[in-house]
């Protein structure tokens, strides 16, 4: 055997063993890339999730230290919240419209308790404070809704 065929049969077995090393190579790399995708695209979708709760807390801090929420305020909370039926379940999309007709409830009442007297305007302070209770729970009952999207651990 001389030189030309050692390099010959050796050209060959390289290029036996490579190919398949270089595949394996691609493979690994393809999956690291998915990997790191997936987990931007959970990064991603915890930024848009928090951003809600953000707003919503936002808006029940508003009604709570205000005693009320302005037209502004419940249109800007309509504005921020309006994709979250695309970012969580049914009971999060549900619980969001529970707090914008509340809103709507304590806004008007506040108009109105200026408009009334006598026993109209104590039953719609009654109501008032009821649905003012409702807002200063929120603080820890949104936290609980919440929770289960905002986890790290669950992301």
């Amino acid at each position: 055997m001389n030189l030309n065929q050692i390099m010959e049969i050796m050209l060959k077995l390289s290029q036996t063993v490579l190919t398949p090393i270089i595949a394996i190579l691609a493979a690994w790399i393809a999956f690291q890339q998915h990997k790191t995708n997936r987990y931007k695209l959970r990064l991603d979708l915890y930024d848009k999730r928090f951003n809600v709760f953000h707003k919503l807390i936002s808006f029940v801090s508003s009604a709570v230290q205000q005693g009320n929420v302005t037209d502004e305020q419940l249109n800007e909370f309509l504005r921020s919240t309006a994709y979250a039926n695309f970012l969580f379940d049914k009971d999060i999309e549900t619980y969001i419209d529970e707090m914008y007709h509340k809103g709507v409830d304590l806004h008007y009442m506040e108009k109105s308790i200026k408009e009334l007297s006598g026993n109209k305007q104590k039953e719609i302070l009654d109501k008032r404070e009821i649905v003012f209770n409702w807002f200063v729970k929120q603080f820890t009952e949104s936290r609980k809704k919440f929770g289960r999207y905002l986890n790290f651990h669950r992301i």
